[in-house]
């Protein structure tokens, strides 16, 4: 029955998704992101139902625009949201790290200022969709500056300074923050080809 339910939850939004996206972003989208949206979408109905539906819509726009536009893999964002967050839009962590991606308060300014976005303080990062914002554009910084996704995640944990520091004294950086990253974004994917298996997720 759960699995019933899942496959028809990712039937329901995968049928609404092109006139919202359609609306949205003035423009059609194709078929095959069009359906990826709408697994991301499922997922994040069935992990975080406390988010408001109309926010995982833009929560899956932000990750699909990010990937067209910036060559961000999508489910590499969405594996970060797991790992950082659990999908909690509210989470916060022993270091001050905030929201659904985890962002610090200095990274979140910084890179809010870079978007465009207005910054009200620490609650800025509580907005799922503005974190995710936020949370993809640094990613795809830390991507470009270090080169290797398993460098540029344990940069995403641990500081791109830190990080730097530690490769110029010699020393091997730990990567069980990449590692475990990387397998839940094997595992989203292969999701992503049977979304039947949403319901065991």
């Amino acid at each position: 029955m759960r699995r019933d339910a899942r496959l028809l939850l990712f039937t329901s939004v995968l049928l609404v998704l092109p006139a919202c996206s359609t609306l949205r972003l003035g423009r059609p989208i194709g078929v095959e992101e069009r359906g990826r949206a709408a697994q991301i979408q499922t997922i994040l109905a069935d992990r975080a139902p406390e988010i408001d539906p109309r926010a995982r819509v833009a929560i899956a726009d932000v990750l699909m625009a990010a990937e067209r536009e910036q060559g961000l893999d999508a489910l590499l964002a969405l594996a970060v949201m797991e790992q950082e967050s659990g999908f909690r839009p509210d989470a916060v962590s022993s270091q001050g790290a905030l929201g659904l991606m985890q962002i610090n308060a200095f990274v979140g300014r910084s890179v809010a200022e870079e978007l465009g976005i207005p910054w009200k303080g620490r609650v800025t990062l509580f907005d799922p969709v503005t974190n995710a914002r936020i949370g993809t554009s640094y990613l795809v910084e830390m991507l470009g500056r270090f080169g290797k996704r398993e460098l540029a995640l344990t940069a995403y944990n641990m500081g791109p300074n830190r990080l730097d520091q530690l490769l110029a004294s010699g020393q091997k950086p730990q990567y069980n923050f990449s590692k475990s990253v990387l397998a839940r974004r094997a595992r989203l994917q292969r999701i992503q080809a049977d979304p039947v298996l949403i319901a065991g997720f």
